[in-house]
């Protein structure tokens, strides 16, 4: 099999939405690098209007960053790492959970992770000092924080490493063919190297899509930001014509077992506590029971007595 059947094989191997978002991204950063220098009279291009800026999210209103920012890149190298990332990811994922389901899911991550990074930039900047860490730390604060801008899918695909780490009975993954390591401990190990490498990376936004995904998969809002599997099944079921076109020439993958287990998951948030606390008051309720059917035997065998 030659290189070109190969890539071919690849390439229809790999889901539709992983497809266009991965396409999207791309033309998006070729347009930003080859058009609006031009168009702005500038040598580089400017990301500022496009860009996760707390400041014109929370105070002009401007929610359409929150989505902008995520097909939007910094430089050929952010943009390269990112979508070799999304693929090693991606293409297994879309595959497990169903491509809609998963296509949700990314704009569950990337929405709510961007919100946690403008509120911990509001944080940083009225109640972090300054001075403590110094304006160019990591951890800064002052209100120059809310001004600073952050672009890239990053923030998903870390949140995407978090949900692939908590599927399947393998618990390790090869990081890019050199070691094993537990697949668990791939996000926290890649955000290190970065931000070792890449110290203007946004640490906060990897941190973000980090707990956005837990929150997502294990606090229930998954329930609230995401379609639930019998949705997606009748839409399947109501449109087969349209979706077995869409399997056949646009590697369309139907919902799977795993957004099912990933629905129950998310309940179990909710479901486990609740079990839990019945399980405790019908012991505490068993328990008086006891105690008082014991004082009643008790208080009738001293009137026989008597």
């Amino acid at each position: 099999m030659d290189l070109k059947e190969q890539l071919g094989n690849f390439w229809r191997s790999i889901g539709i939405f992983t497809k266009v978002t991965s396409l999207v991204c791309i033309v998006s950063f070729g347009v930003q690098n080859a058009l609006m220098p031009w168009v702005r009279g500038k040598d580089e291009p400017d990301f500022e209007k496009v860009a996760l800026c707390p400041a014109a999210v929370i105070d002009e209103y401007q929610w359409f960053r929150l989505v902008t920012s995520e097909v939007t890149h910094g430089s050929l190298a952010h943009i390269l790492c990112n979508m070799v990332m999304f693929l090693l990811w991606g293409v297994d994922l879309e595959k497990y959970f169903g491509t809609l389901f998963y296509m949700c899911l990314n704009l569950a991550i990337g929405l709510l992770s961007n919100l946690i990074n403008c509120y911990v930039a509001v944080f940083q900047a009225y109640y972090v000092p300054r001075t403590v860490f110094g304006s160019d730390a990591i951890i800064s604060g002052g209100h120059h924080v809310l001004a600073k801008c952050s672009v890239g899918y990053s923030n998903i695909l870390f949140g995407l490493m978090v949900l692939e780490a908590s599927i399947g009975t393998e618990k390790y993954r090869s990081l890019f063919g050199l070691i094993k390591v537990r697949k668990v401990y791939i996000p926290f190990i890649l955000m290190v190297v970065i931000q070792l490498s890449l110290p203007e990376a946004s640490l906060t936004g990897h941190l973000a899509g980090i707990i956005s995904a837990l929150i997502v998969r294990y606090a229930g809002i998954g329930r609230l930001l995401l379609p639930p599997y019998e949705w997606i099944c009748a839409f399947e079921q109501d449109h087969p014509d349209l979706v077995e076109r869409m399997e056949r020439r646009l590697q369309y993958f139907k919902s799977s077992q795993g957004q099912k287990e990933m629905d129950f998951q998310a309940l179990s948030f909710l479901i486990i506590p609740y079990k839990a606390l019945r399980s405790r008051i019908r012991k505490r309720v068993d328990s008086q029971q006891g105690t008082q059917l014991y004082q009643h035997h008790s208080l009738v065998g001293e009137e026989s007595i008597q």
